[in-house]
């Protein structure tokens, strides 16, 4: 079985660990829509319920994405470990908290169907992924970035295009002043 898919029956003690490598591909998550995994997800997480109505579910994810930098262009790896948790729960605990579907999907709840067997960690891993992915990566904070004019890494050397480019949106007001 895939470790995002426990079986409620592994909970006989109240809590169960989970702990395994995810491709990305389980989640949906690919090159193709923008994610650049260099290897597996690694998920390690806990389960565990009171009632056998409600299991909360609680760990972190753990992986590394490769890519350029935003403003310099550099090829860089960066690791990255996010915190996720969730709530899955069968109806009569949803029921118990008087809660309509938009409260529910707004509280990050998971319903179970009655009689279900099987939690599907899926959707949980791939919410917390995509909501933490780091839209742009950079080889570190103070990156100067490539001057626009003539393309030079601003990092390695200085140039003085930045100093004698004039912006053609600002093109006229120079010259009034220059005028003046």
């Amino acid at each position: 079985m895939s470790v995002l898919k426990i079986d409620l029956r592994d909970l006989r003690s109240g809590s169960f660990r989970v702990e395994g490598n995810i491709g990305a591909s389980q989640l949906g998550l690919s090159r193709a829509t923008g994610f650049f995994f260099t290897g597996p997800l690694v998920l390690r997480v806990r389960i565990s319920t009171t009632n056998r109505l409600t299991y909360y579910v609680s760990g972190w994810v753990s992986f590394e994405i490769s890519g350029e930098c935003a403003r310099c262009l550099k090829e860089l790896s960066h690791e990255d470990r996010i915190r996720i948790s969730g709530v899955f729960a069968f109806p009569e605990a949803v029921a118990k908290l008087d809660l309509t579907e938009k409260e529910v999907e707004q509280e990050g709840i998971f319903p179970l169907e009655a009689g279900q067997k099987i939690i599907d960690l899926t959707d949980l891993v791939r919410e917390s992924v995509v909501l933490e992915y780091p839209r742009f990566l950079k080889c570190t904070e103070q990156c100067k970035g490539l001057c626009p004019v003539c393309g030079c890494d601003l990092n390695e050397k200085v140039c003085n295009c930045r100093q004698n480019a004039i912006d053609p949106r600002w093109a006229k007001l120079a010259e009034l002043k220059r005028k003046g």
